[in-house]
């Protein structure tokens, strides 16, 4: 699977939500600067694209191939799902721009996107959401992209506890931990330092 390397979006992110929390927020347009009234764009109040463009550009309007990928990683983490290249660019515009859309929750979303990022959930160009989901008295499963992984408990081996299966070296099961919090722990841990090393260090 290609993927694309994304940097560490995180700071933009907060970057973005203390723009809007000092310039104020608007709808249907990158900046509400007027250049009649001789309006500085940079301190003038800026849409959810506008702040992530000044951030990144240094102007509500500038252009640059990483300010479109934060905008596209941006929704991807407020979605919790799927690849930020597969996101049309118009997206952050509509989801701004819709009706029930206010100023904080604009801001309450670039926050929770620079904890995601922070939290490693945006990975190898896709959206990592580390939740175990029981499918069995003994067994949990994470499903990330088209890899299934499972944390299985095994009494019947030593060193007894849970044992994390999945692609590569994990065909044969690794021993992650004696208990299950830990082993969600340690397991989603390992799932991304292998996911990070499978896309050739892009974490």
């Amino acid at each position: 699977m290609t993927t694309t390397n994304l940097p560490d979006f995180a700071d933009v992110f907060r970057r973005a939500a203390e723009v809007i929390r000092r310039n104020g927020w608007t709808q249907e347009t990158l900046s509400a600067a007027d250049p009649v009234r001789g309006d500085v764009p940079a301190e003038c109040a800026v849409c959810a694209d506008g702040a992530l463009r000044l951030v990144i550009t240094g102007a509500p309007e500038g252009q640059s191939p990483v300010a479109h990928e934060a905008e596209r990683a941006f929704i991807a983490l407020v979605q919790m799902s799927g690849d930020p290249r597969q996101i049309p660019m118009d997206v952050i515009a509509t989801w701004n721009d819709a009706p029930e859309r206010t100023a904080d929750e604009v801001i309450a979303a670039f926050e929770t996107a620079a904890v995601a990022v922070a939290a490693g959930r945006l990975m190898a160009g896709r959206v990592f959401v580390p939740e175990w989901t029981r499918i069995a008295d003994r067994r949990w499963a994470l499903r990330v992209g088209d890899v299934l992984w499972s944390l299985d408990l095994r009494e019947d081996v030593d060193p007894a506890g849970w044992y994390l299966a999945g692609p590569g070296r994990f065909t044969q099961s690794v021993w992650v931990a004696r208990h299950l919090a830990g082993a969600c722990d340690v397991g989603t841990r390992t799932i991304r330092e292998y996911i990070a090393a499978e896309s050739g260090g892009a974490a």
